[in-house]
């Protein structure tokens, strides 16, 4: 930091909190060395003195903060407004490159069909599908991220802990094996759209009717019982006795 950036800042802070005495001049001055260690720059500390008058922080006990803490409150200040840059920064390249890439949007991953419901150039039942490793900056750090896990792997299994992880194929390798992946995931597409139209168009022509009578309902149940068995007679039936005298003797009754 120059000179003259520390003599406008110093300017600066003094104005805004009226220090004239030359104590406060000479407190300033050892507040110097501490500034110019996290390379602070006068437009930093100029923003982070504005901030001190303008939130007016106030002390445990409620009180306006001493003198001696605005050196507290600038290294604080402006270590958070640098660290927000950063994450800002970070964010900003994430970004970038999810919006680079059209392909993964920015995850590293494609999804693609598996290649064991692959025949003959179609994607067939049960449509499994898999992920590979994009050709994308993030992609590339899918494929070294995974190669570190296949080296545990195979540590492990020396050690007769084996756990079977799936190797990631990059897209070169997958699309010398099925070049026209593309082509069937739009025609895959197509058909769930086309089907599920048609299931639409069925279940409004079904409901579009109304539902069934119940009287109707009520005849189809009684056709599908069984039959009711004839109950068994468990006493005789009462003859009258002027049929009974014209009945022969060898009739049971």
């Amino acid at each position: 930091m120059t000179d003259s950036d520390w003599k406008s800042w110093v300017a600066h802070h003094t104005r805004l909190f009226r220090w004239t005495a030359a104590e406060d001049l000479a407190m300033l001055n050892l507040w110097r060395q501490g500034f110019e260690g996290r390379g602070f720059t006068a437009d930093e500390m100029i923003q982070a003195s504005s901030a001190l008058a303008e939130d007016n922080p106030k002390n445990s006990r409620g009180d306006a903060i001493w003198r001696a803490e605005h050196f507290s409150f600038i290294l604080n200040f402006i270590s958070s407004a640098r660290l927000m840059k950063q994450r800002a920064a970070i964010l900003a390249e994430e970004v970038r490159h999810r919006t680079y890439c059209t392909q993964c949007l920015g995850c590293g991953f494609l999804f693609v069909p598996n290649l064991c419901s692959v025949v003959s150039g179609d994607w067939v039942h049960p449509f499994s599908s898999g992920v590979i490793a994009c050709d994308c900056k993030k992609g590339e750090m899918r494929l070294r991220n995974h190669a570190a896990i296949l080296e545990h792997v195979a540590a492990a299994k020396n050690k007769k802990k084996y756990v079977d992880v799936p190797r990631l194929m990059c897209r070169a390798e997958y699309e010398e094996k099925n070049p026209f992946w593309k082509s069937q995931i739009e025609t895959r597409e197509m058909k769930r759209r086309t089907e599920q139209e048609i299931r639409d168009e069925t279940h409004y022509a079904d409901t579009s009717r109304g539902p069934l009578d119940n009287v109707v309902l009520k005849v189809i149940g009684r056709a599908r019982r069984a039959p009711e068995k004839p109950k068994p007679i468990s006493r005789p039936i009462p003859v009258p006795k002027d049929v009974a005298a014209t009945v022969p003797n060898t009739c049971p009754f």
